[in-house]
This record gives C-alpha cells, structure tokens and sequence, in this order.
C-alpha cells in the first residue's frame, strides 16, 4: 500500500505504508495539526473496528449435554460488519449457526458474542467464516455444525457445513430452511 504524505517544503510525496512519518515530520501549520488528530482518531477507530484483532478470545461458559440434545438448533440472524483486507471494503450482513450438539453447549447469545469477536477483523470473508466454524469447533465440539454468510461485500454467500453426514441432507436442510425463512 503507498500512502501519500506531506514532509517539509518539498510537497507531497509517496512512502509505503510500513515507513509512515511521525508527527514530527510534519509542518506546524493548521493542516498538520488536523493531521495528527485524524491519525489519532484513526487509531482509535482501528481499535474499536478491529477489536477482535486486539482482544483475547472471550471467556464463553460452556455447559454439559445433561439432556443428551441431538437435534439441530439454529441461531440467527446475527448482525455482522467486518473490514476485507483485500480492498478495504466493509463487509456487513447476517449469520446463522446450527449445530447439532456433542457432549458441550453455550447459550444463545455467546453464538452471537463469539461472531462478533471473530468478524471484527481485517480479513476476506472467506476466512472468517472458517475462523468462525474453527472456534464454535474448539468451543464446544459439535457432532454438526453449519455457518452461513450473506454480505453485502460483492453480494456473497459463504457457507461451511462440517459434520453432516453428507447421505442425510435432513440437518443441511434444516439450517438452510430456518436461514431462508429469515431473509437469508
């Protein structure tokens, strides 16, 4: 990326990103000062837009399977926004999650914590999809999990369906039916 600056009396000038100027390097005038305080906001809203980057993991309780639950339960739609690392383009859309649940459970709301955590980053949607899948994984060991994606980012859909037999189309069915009765 290359990153048009202004330094000294010689106008503007290209650098690549990596070699950004200090705020030292700038004129005193009005506009640098501006500058300096668009850099610092610009901080700030890197820190909020990618906090995901930046925090640890949530600490999500999980509970024991007591009733031995075996039948697909479905969360959605989950507000997402992300930011694509391949055009700076924000990614905004909805998520739904189902999962058929092993020996593991979280409650509804960690579903909608933990995708939070996990979109807010600078990445393709693609990956974070998976990242999120990898999670729920990790989480809670599902025997079946689905995650959908509808964006708004180039208008795609991404899905990833892990532990469906892939002879029963019955829980894939049932996930894709509850995400399209809610808009998907």
């Amino acid at each position: 990326m290359i990153v048009v600056i202004p330094c000294g009396s010689k106008g503007h000038h290209t650098a690549p990103a990596s070699k950004l100027y200090t705020c030292s390097h700038f004129r005193a005038n009005r506009a640098d000062a501006l500058w300096r305080v668009t850099i610092d906001r610009l901080h700030i809203l890197s820190a909020l837009v990618f906090r995901g980057r930046y925090q640890p993991r949530l600490i999500i309780t999980d509970f024991p399977n007591v009733r031995r639950l075996d039948e697909v339960y479905t969360v959605g739609p989950i507000t997402i926004r992300s930011v694509s690392s391949h055009h700076l383009a924000s990614i905004k859309g909805r998520a739904w999650i189902g999962v058929i649940p092993g020996d593991r459970l979280i409650s509804v709301s960690k579903f909608n914590r933990l995708t939070d955590w996990v979109m807010s980053r600078l990445q393709i949607q693609e990956e974070a999809v998976m990242q999120l899948v990898d999670e729920i994984e990790q989480l809670i060991k599902p025997q079946g999990l689905g995650v959908l994606v509808r964006a708004t980012h180039s208008c795609r859909t991404t899905s990833v369906m892990r532990g469906f037999p892939r002879d029963d189309k019955a829980p894939r069915d049932e996930v894709l039916s509850v995400a399209l009765e809610q808009g998907f």
